[in-house]
């Protein structure tokens, strides 16, 4: 964090006045601080243009997410304004009306329940616990098992290379970004609620770990533990109307099969139709598209184009 004890000072005014916490407002100017190293600046002193670039930059994807930190990084510019922090004595902050940030979110057009690969690493981009990036990107890479059981069980030591070998005994491929959220979930001992509570995760050598005073559950209530969790995320997001753990699955199988059109120089349609290339597709997410080809080509068209 920049300027760190001019942020305890205000973090010490806004918790004792409202019902923020430490924790939650660290998150806001943990986003801001690489924009305050590059402008060499606390952010209280940026300009209209510096502000304007920045939430840009953020590559924030949920309007109601920016509105919420302009607002909190507002309050804090005033509280800099009358502490005389300010060098030119102005709150830019203020100059932005609230209509006008949905200027700056990322406009990917998430009109569905499909997304691209894209999509996907900028949405992962903008959570904050490493536990719930990986459950997302192993959703799009390696589908969904029965009550999560394959992700709920799966450790870091299954990984060899790019592929996994999961509990049920399948392997699948998965890519460096997946690798890359097992490991940092595996290594992350806490995990920040939405309110900003940190709670401290039991080493129990699985990459997804639970809470500290969870108590041992049957498969059913695991499984709806991380549904719930990611849930919450996509909630916080602004995305919930789009992104659900099925939606996801169904994201990474219209990926892989547009990716093996590519090698092959051939339609997305004609990987559908093709029996070789679609077990590959069926393998590495656990289902079965042979019988509902027709079907499935129908109902994903204009993705599959």
């Amino acid at each position: 964090m920049y300027n760190t004890e001019q942020k305890e000072r205000y973090f010490a005014f806004r918790t004792s006045e409202s019902s923020y916490t430490k924790e939650a407002l660290a998150v806001v100017f943990n986003k801001t601080s690489d924009f305050e190293k590059e402008h060499d600046k606390d952010v209280c002193n940026f300009s209209l243009e510096e502000i304007i670039d920045m939430y840009k930059r953020m590559n924030i994807v949920s309007i109601d997410r920016l509105k919420s930190y302009h607002t909190l990084l507002n309050y804090y510019t005033t509280w800099c304004l009358n502490e005389r922090l300010i060098n030119d004595n102005q709150n830019h902050f203020s100059e932005i009306p609230g209509v006008i940030l949905n200027d700056y979110t990322n406009k990917f057009a998430l009109n569905s329940k499909i997304i691209t690969r894209e999509q996907l690493l900028q949405i992962i981009n903008q959570v904050t616990n490493p536990r719930d990036q990986f459950t997302m990107i192993a959703l799009f890479e390696i589908g969904k098992s029965k009550d999560f059981q394959e992700l709920i069980n799966a450790r870091f030591s299954d990984i060899s290379g790019n592929f996994i070998t999961l509990s049920s005994g399948r392997k699948a491929k998965v890519s460096d970004e997946f690798v890359k959220y097992a490991h940092e979930s595996d290594t992350t001992m806490e995990y920040w609620g939405p309110t900003g509570r940190k709670y401290e995760l039991v080493d129990d050598g699985k990459i997804i770990k639970k809470y500290k005073n969870t108590f041992a559950e049957d498969d059913f209530n695991e499984g709806r533990r991380i549904y719930y969790a990611l849930k919450r995320v996509v909630d916080l997001l602004g995305l919930s109307k789009w992104i659900t753990p099925n939606a996801l699955v169904e994201s990474g199988k219209i990926h892989m099969i547009k990716e093996l059109a590519k090698q092959h120089n051939i339609t997305p349609e004609d990987v559908v139709m093709r029996n070789d290339l679609l077990s590959e597709v069926e393998k590495q997410y656990n289902c079965s598209i042979y019988k509902s080809k027709q079907s499935f080509i129908k109902k994903y068209k204009e993705y599959l184009a």
